[in-house]
């Protein structure tokens, strides 16, 4: 239980804590995300395929299971290195033609 306000003798104020656990997938799939930024197209897709299946659990849990938020960044740089990706594979490929000559 909290403690009531200084001075107020109001109600308590509740304690910030958090006790709901967080899905074990959900900081696997933050980690993979940020080395897939580095443009290793398998890790990030990993990354994402991991952060779905965690936001799929964490919804079905019903609120037994947190790490929504760490899902949810996991998804967004997962996408963003998919992105980095498909930009360095494009350029590495234009950088091919152009030494070819063609």
């Amino acid at each position: 239980m909290g403690t009531s306000a200084p001075g107020t003798g109001g109600p308590p104020i509740p304690e910030a804590r958090n006790d709901v656990p967080e899905d074990a997938a959900a900081p696997v799939a933050l980690l993979l995300s940020v080395i897939g930024l580095l443009g290793c197209f398998p890790v990030a897709m990993t990354a994402l395929a991991i952060a779905y299946l965690s936001r799929a659990r964490i919804r079905a849990a019903d609120g037994a299971l947190g790490g929504d938020r760490t899902v949810r960044t996991a998804i967004v740089l997962g996408w963003v290195g998919i992105g980095v990706a498909v930009v360095a594979f494009t350029a590495l490929g234009v950088a091919a033609l152009v030494r070819r000559g063609t």
